[in-house]
C-alpha cells in the first residue's frame, strides 16, 4: 500500500510538470488538442492526490501515525490534569499554611499576654501593670510610686533592668503580627509619664 502510495505521489507531481509544460506550448501554438490534454493532465492531478491520501490514511503508518496521536494527546490530558491537581494542592497547602502561621502568632500573642500579667507578683508589685496597648501596638508597663520616688541612680538601673527583662520575654514569644504587636517597649510611672522607651533601633532610652 505504502509502495502504491509513493506511485501516485509521483504521478500527482508529474501531472503537475506536465499541466505547466502543456500550457506554455499552447501558448506557443504547438497543441492542437489543449483543451483535451488539459482536462486529461487535470482529472489524472486529482485522481493521484486523492488516490495517493487514500493509500496513506490505509497504510501501517498512518495507523501508527494516528496511534501515537492519540497516545501524545491522552499524555497531554494526563499531564494537564496532574498540573490543575497539583496547583490545587498547592493553593490549599498555601492556605493551610497561612492559617496556621496566624494560629500560632495569634498563640505567641496570648502567650506573652499571659506572661505580662504576672509581673506585679513577680516584682512584689515593683510593677504595678504589664499589659500590651492595643493603640499603641507596644508593650506598656508602669511602675509603682515607690520605685519612682527613689533618687535618679536607683530609679535609672531599675528602668534599665525592667526594660531588658521584658525586652527578654518579648524574644522568648515571638513572632507576633506586627498589626497587633511591634517591638516597641514603653516603661511609665503611675501618672502615665514616660520613663523610657524603644527607639527607633528598638533599643533603650531613658528619658527620666
Amino acid at each position: 500500500m505504502e509502495i502504491i502510495g509513493t506511485i501516485l505521489s509521483y504521478v500527482f507531481i508529474g501531472s503537475i510538470v506536465a499541466f505547466f509544460i502543456v500550457r506554455s506550448k499552447n501558448k506557443k501554438g504547438t497543441i492542437k488538442n489543449y483543451k483535451k490534454d488539459k482536462k486529461i493532465i487535470f482529472i489524472t492531478m486529482i485522481s493521484s492526490f486523492i488516490l495517493s491520501g487514500a493509500c496513506y490514511l490505509l497504510s501501517p503508518q498512518a495507523k501508527q501515525d494516528a496511534i501515537q496521536d492519540a497516545r501524545e494527546e491522552k499524555q497531554e490530558a494526563k499531564e494537564e490534569k496532574a498540573s490543575s491537581i497539583s496547583s490545587s494542592i498547592n493553593k490549599k497547602e498555601e492556605k493551610n499554611e497561612k492559617a496556621s502561621i496566624d494560629k500560632n502568632l495569634d498563640s505567641n500573642l496570648s502567650d506573652y499576654k499571659q506572661a505580662l500579667s504576672k509581673f506585679p507578683s513577680k516584682t512584689n508589685n515593683a510593677i504595678t501593670k504589664a499589659y500590651v496597648d492595643n493603640d499603641l501596638k507596644a508593650t506598656v508597663i508602669v511602675l509603682s510610686d515607690d520605685i519612682t520616688s527613689s533618687d535618679q541612680d536607683t530609679l535609672k538601673t531599675f528602668v534599665r533592668t525592667t526594660y531588658t527583662s521584658t525586652q527578654k520575654v518579648y524574644n522568648n514569644f515571638k513572632p507576633f503580627d506586627d498589626k497587633k504587636l511591634t517591638q516597641y517597649i514603653y516603661i511609665k510611672d503611675a501618672e502615665g509619664n514616660d520613663l523610657a522607651e524603644s527607639n527607633a533601633f528598638g533599643q533603650f532610652k531613658y528619658l527620666g
